[in-house]
């Protein structure tokens, strides 16, 4: 399981920018802490080594694995409010292997502990997946699609061409 967090117990944050163009319409982004995924160092700092394969974690030792954040972005302008990215679904609090598949369960563990999960962090803050304008999904790797679910009544969901055609078109 996850080790407590020291740190905000809140797991968000908030900044104010003005955009250009936009006579000055204040954009307010924040961070929404969406559980986190146990990896292996080698998968975030390319480590060397000779391990075949040392981002799966496999065969390699547990001081070489750490948790880091999942997280989604909450963008609100005067226009509309945009979520970006959707972190874990609820279903990896009580079947990770199930959710994520045999391969890609047995290289992370995850932890989304009870009130993280998107839809959640949205209904906190009484906002409905359909009030969103739009859900934008910067890359579909499963810490980012995997609530994806929790968000489907969303007017538009937006993903890059290059990200469809890297999974074949097959996403739904």
């Amino acid at each position: 399981m996850c080790p407590q967090q020291t740190a905000d117990t809140t797991n968000t944050d908030r900044v104010a920018a003005v955009m250009a163009g936009s006579n000055e319409a204040t954009v307010s982004i924040e961070l929404l802490r969406t559980g986190s995924v146990s990896i292996d160092r080698a998968l975030a700092y390319e480590e060397a080594t000779n391990h075949p394969m040392p981002e799966t974690g496999w065969f390699r030792p547990a001081e070489k694995r750490e948790w880091v954040p999942v997280s989604a972005y909450l963008l609100e302008h005067p226009t509309g409010v945009v979520l970006v990215d959707t972190g874990w679904h609820r279903d990896v609090r009580t079947d990770e292997r199930g959710h994520l598949g045999r391969l890609l369960g047995s290289m992370h563990e995850t932890s989304l502990p009870a009130g993280e999960a998107v839809d959640e962090r949205l209904a906190a803050r009484d906002l409905a997946p359909e009030e969103l304008m739009a859900v934008v999904i910067t890359h579909l790797h499963p810490d980012h699609v995997s609530g994806l679910d929790h968000v489907r009544e969303a007017p538009r969901v937006l993903v890059s061409e290059p990200e469809l055609a890297a999974v074949g078109g097959r996403f739904s």
